[in-house]
């Protein structure tokens, strides 16, 4: 695999660059670089500016969520708990707990995770326009992947913590006593990050050299960036910008195509926009989402298997949706059955690499594409994309009876918008976070969860800021999202 290969061949090189942000276990207390070699001269060469970005992806895709890490790609596991799609089986497990009875503790360290990786992009971004050695294709490769990067990160960071330090140099000084910005600002920074880097990547996928063409879909491309904006354009109410961006991506048929349910989560697909190559620990080398997600039989939940789906979530699925028949699967421990995603088909167990995390993928443009053409009062045109993938979901060899019927074009806006929803849930479950953040920006997360949760309060559709950030920053004093 060529980006393994990568990351085995400049772990060293890598390294140095993260050695910059290491000791930073918070976020804007990030030390200044220890010496030019860990800052400026990583750079200087196509190979260690490339193990620069690379080792982002390496990290983002390290399994594991109980060993403190905060990584970004935790988000599909902590949002899951916190909202309505998994079950914690030990409910006195009071570190997965925090997620599920939404009392999330000021110590998690999402935060400080994507703040370093927002940490490793502003160094790139600083550092390789004067990089006079780099080739210049290199160079455009990397300054769109930084943008990509931490137009990424902070649109994590805005909709799990609202609002944020907008921090974009590697200042440290300045870094440290950075105030909240509002959630417009840190949009406007998203959006323009996406739109630089969507002029900068090419639009072919691009191997461990940052030059030559591959059909490995790790390094973000242009369609990457299209997709994001989006999302993005999404999220902020711009519909008809929404609407275009995932027009574009989804028009690009020569590489994105929908096929097969069961092969939407393998390497290098073709619904695939992009991926994360497992990198593995204790010789497993499969997805966190694998390794968290999957149950065995004889096995079942456990401390070592911690969640499962609830059932509600289950049986909100249509008895004739392949969704549900492809992508969840369950056992049965006693008397008890137990419900599991099965989008990833590899779980603990040693095996090759077959599956990649899947970031971005086409089944969400046309989500995208649906519900901006419904928020337009296209409602018909709308309805014909999300048929799209209820079609992809059907059974096309049952009797007509038996398969997923299609939506009405004459829905009303109202039931779009609520057929809209159920899409999305049924389609993007388990996946970066999608559910949680689709109840927050529609505003039903207070009514769909305050029904499900004991204790369910307002406040906990924000996770915390992390005390130490509040304590070492006098002007994120009196801060604190509330309800913590």
């Amino acid at each position: 695999m060529e980006l393994k290969f990568t990351i085995e061949k400049f772990a060293v090189m890598a390294a140095m660059v993260f050695i910059m942000c290491a000791s930073c276990s918070k976020l804007i207390e990030v030390d200044p670089p220890i010496t030019s070699v860990n800052g400026e001269n990583v750079f200087n060469e196509d190979a260690t500016a490339i193990a620069v970005l690379t080792g982002i992806y390496a990290n983002m895709s390290k399994a594991g969520v109980s060993d403190g890490a905060g990584r970004l790609t935790n988000v599909f596991f902590t949002t899951g708990l916190a909202g309505d799609e998994l079950e914690l089986w030990n409910k006195g497990n009071t570190y997965f707990g925090q997620w599920y009875e939404n009392t999330i503790s000021p110590l998690e360290n999402t935060w400080s995770g994507i703040y370093n990786m927002i940490f490793v992009a502003n160094s790139a971004l600083e550092q390789l326009p004067g990089a006079e050695a780099l080739s210049e294709q290199v160079k455009k490769q990397l300054l769109g992947e930084a943008k990509f990067v931490r137009a990424l990160s902070y649109f994590y960071l805005v909709n799990l913590y609202g609002e944020v330090p907008l921090a974009i140099s590697t200042d440290y000084k300045v870094n440290q006593l950075l105030p909240k910005s509002s959630t417009a600002a840190i949009y406007t920074l998203i959006k323009q990050d996406l739109l630089e880097s969507k002029a900068l990547l090419g639009d072919r996928f691009i191997g461990a050299d940052g030059i030559n063409p591959t059909s490995e879909r790790v390094r973000p491309s242009k369609w990457a960036a299209a997709a994001l904006l989006a999302r993005v354009y999404l999220y902020t109410g711009n519909y008809g910008d929404a609407e275009a961006e995932a027009d574009l991506v989804i028009g690009k048929g020569d590489l994105f195509r929908l096929g097969n349910l069961n092969a939407a989560f393998l390497a290098n697909n073709q619904e695939a926009i992009w991926q994360l190559q497992p990198t593995g620990r204790d010789g497993i080398d499969n997805t966190m989402e694998g390794q968290l997600l999957k149950l065995f039989e004889g096995v079942g939940p456990s401390d070592d298997y911690p969640v499962y789906l609830r059932d509600d979530m289950v049986k909100g699925f249509n008895h004739y949706d392949q969704r549900k028949t492809n992508w969840i699967d369950s056992i049965v421990i006693g008397a008890n059955k137990y419900y599991f995603a099965s989008k990833y088909k590899i779980g603990k167990e040693v095996a090759s690499i077959a599956e990649y995390s899947t970031v971005l993928r086409l089944g969400e443009q046309y989500l995208i594409r649906a519900e901006a053409k419904i928020r337009q009062n296209r409602i018909a045109e709308g309805i014909e994309d999300l048929n799209i993938l209820r079609n992809r979901a059907t059974d096309q060899t049952a009797a007509g009876d038996k398969r997923l019927p299609q939506l009405s074009a004459s829905l009303d806006l109202t039931a779009a918008l609520l057929a809209v929803e159920k899409e999305r849930r049924f389609e993007l479950f388990t996946e970066w976070g999608h559910r949680w953040m689709d109840l927050k920006r529609t505003g039903r997360i207070d009514a769909v969860l305050s029904a499900i949760k004991l204790n369910w309060q307002p406040t906990d559709k924000l996770f915390p800021i992390p005390q130490t950030e509040i304590d070492m920053n006098p002007n994120l004093r009196g801060q604190q999202n509330a309800g913590y």
